[in-house]
This record gives structure tokens, sequence and C-alpha cells, in this order.
């Protein structure tokens, strides 16, 4: 997974912010969220490991 599109980004931005999409397109709002969020802290794992 590298850098999120535009819109994935937006997506994430609203995400952050506490809004929620109505279903069904809710469903690839908490999907797409959970995908960041495990990269992100495997990136930190990485990172606190020295390997980055």
């Amino acid at each position: 997974m590298g850098t999120p599109t535009p819109e994935q980004s937006a997506l994430l931005k609203v995400t952050m912010e506490g809004r929620k999409l109505e279903y069904p397109a809710r469903y690839s709002q908490e999907k797409l969220f959970g995908l960041y969020r495990v990269k992100w802290h495997l990136d930190t794992a990485l990172e606190i490991l020295g390997m980055l």
C-alpha cells in the first residue's frame, strides 16, 4: 500500500473527523480506515526497530 489517492485521503480525513458515510459506502470507509491504521502501525513498528 503506497500513498493514498486524493479520494482516499479525503475519505480518511472525513473518517478521522468522526463523520460516517451512509450504508453501503460505510463498509468501504471502515475497510480503508482499517487498512490505513494497520499500515501506520507497521510503519511505526519498523521505525522503532530501525529498519525503515
